[in-house]
This record gives structure tokens, sequence and C-alpha cells, in this order.
């Protein structure tokens, strides 16, 4: 198309001095076209033209978000030149994969899920008077959140999948002790324009059972699911009461029971993962 383009416009000059009007017009057409086409060429390159992202300790590249942007969490900030710009919007083309410190001033609203999902209830794996006992309540050190495009990605098009097969399913009654803990941290007495709280989590669909839960983990393994995803291995005797799979509880304190403290720098310290989880229609036994 380049070459086309250059072999006419060097035509189109020569009719000019021949006074060759219309092999000059006809020669300008074509030279035109070729620039039209050539630039149609350029701009389909650079909308599929990505940054290519690679895992800093595998070199595995990181998928890109798809048709995920459209639903990418608004106070995510991979995607942000810094968290106060606020004019930058999630891409198809966008790969990131990070760990980011919860800001302070979204330390509250953590803690008060930790308070308002715990229950003072023993089970079979622990009892009052067992070792360790039942805790009598929870205090946050620190909240990381992952950011990973591939991860969303994969969970954006499951959920699309459920809601094709779906559409709809009968609602929990009542409500996960997790959602009613991020409503009651939005309600206020105040006047809107007074008092807004908008929690750091992202809109659910409330018409898939669309829910945040809880799953307890020693550290050093929920580093390893921020980073690799969770993983279904079999015969490992984990999360195999109902069968094999993902195991979330929406008590802070029943997902404890799993989140075993940890050696070397991690001692005495535990790790809940606040996972969003679409559950879909809900088979009783």
């Amino acid at each position: 198309t380049m070459i086309t383009m250059i072999i006419m416009i060097m035509v189109a000059v020569m009719s000019f001095f021949l006074e060759e009007w219309k092999l000059l017009l006809l020669a300008l057409a074509v030279a035109l076209l070729s620039f039209l086409l050539l630039i149609c060429c350029w701009w389909r390159i650079r909308s599929q033209k990505r940054k290519i992202l690679t895992r800093s300790d595998t070199e595995i590249e990181v998928l890109p978000l798809g048709e995920a942007a459209k639903s990418v969490p608004k106070y995510w900030t991979g995607f942000r030149e810094s968290k106060d710009d606020t004019r930058a919007k999630a891409t198809e083309d966008l790969a990131f994969d990070e760990l980011h410190y919860a800001p302070h001033e979204d330390m509250k609203f953590f803690q008060d899920m930790l308070n308002k999902t715990y229950k003072d209830i023993v089970t079979h794996d622990r009892q009052k008077d067992g070792d360790p006992g039942l805790p009598t309540g929870y205090q946050l050190l620190k909240a990381i959140r992952v950011e990973d495009s591939a991860m969303f990605r994969r969970y954006s098009e499951r959920r699309e999948r459920i809601k094709q097969r779906r559409e709809t399913c009968e609602p929990l009654e009542p409500a996960t002790l997790t959602r009613q803990a991020i409503e009651s941290y939005t309600k206020s007495w105040l006047p809107m324009w007074i008092w807004s709280k908008e929690p750091p989590i992202a809109d659910l669909d409330h018409s898939l059972n669309e829910v945040y839960l809880w799953h307890g983990t020693p550290v050093r393994q929920g580093l390893a699911i921020a980073q690799d995803d969770f993983k279904i291995l079999a015969g490992s005797g984990n999360g195999s009461m109902f069968g094999e799979g993902l195991y979330f509880a929406e008590s802070c304190t029943k997902a404890d029971e799993y989140a075993r403290d940890d050696t070397g720098h991690y001692s005495d310290v535990r790790a809940l993962l606040l996972c969003r989880v679409c559950m879909g229609s809900i088979h009783y036994t």
C-alpha cells in the first residue's frame, strides 16, 4: 500500500508537468485511496497491539482483561498511573498482576466485616474448651487486595456462563452475614449528602447470588492463592466433606478454623481471604 501510494504520487507529479490532466486526477485518486487504506491498516494494528506482561517469577504471559474490562471494580488501581488518576479506563488489551495494600481509610470497613460476621458458635472442629478454643474476636493487621487481569477474566467469563444458563436464581434467605455486614456499613440516619460511605468492594449481581465469602488458610498458602489462584488438588484431604471443591464460609469464625498460624515471620498470624463468589442456584441437603 505504501509503495503504491508513492508511485501514484510520482505519476501525478509527472502528469502535472506533462499536462496530462486525466492521468493526474486518476493518480491522485489512487494515491488518496492508498493513503486511506494505509491509515485503516495502521489503526487496526494499533488497536490490536497490547503490552505483553509476563510474571516476573515464571515469565508466563499474563492474560489481558478482554470483555471483563467492562466490569472492572472502580476502586482498582492496576490500570491507573496513580490512585488519583480518575480518568483512566480499563481496556480489553490491558494485563496486570499486582498486590496492593488497602489504604488506611479502608481498614475500618474490613475490621467491621470481621466484627459483624463473627459468631460465638462451636462446631464439630472447634469446641470452646478445645485447643485452640473459640476466639472472642479478631484484630485486623493488614489487608491486601489482589488485582489480576487473568483471574478476573476467568471469573467474569464463568459468571457470564452461569447467567446465560440460569438468568436468575432463587435468592438466599436469610441473606449471608457478609451481605448484611456490607449493607449495614453503608446505612446511616444522616442524609446522603452529609454521610455517604462507599465500601471498597465490587458491585455484585444478587440475581445470581453473587456474594463475598471468607476462606481461611495459612498465610503462605493465602499468598500462593493470591498469586496463582485456587487449585483443587485431588487426594489432598482438604475441601472434601461434600466432594472435591472450594469451600467458603459466611462467618469469619468458621473460616478461621482453617487459618492455622504459620512459622517464621508469619508466626501467630492467620490469613482470611475475602472472596467474590458467584453461587448461582443453591442445592439444599
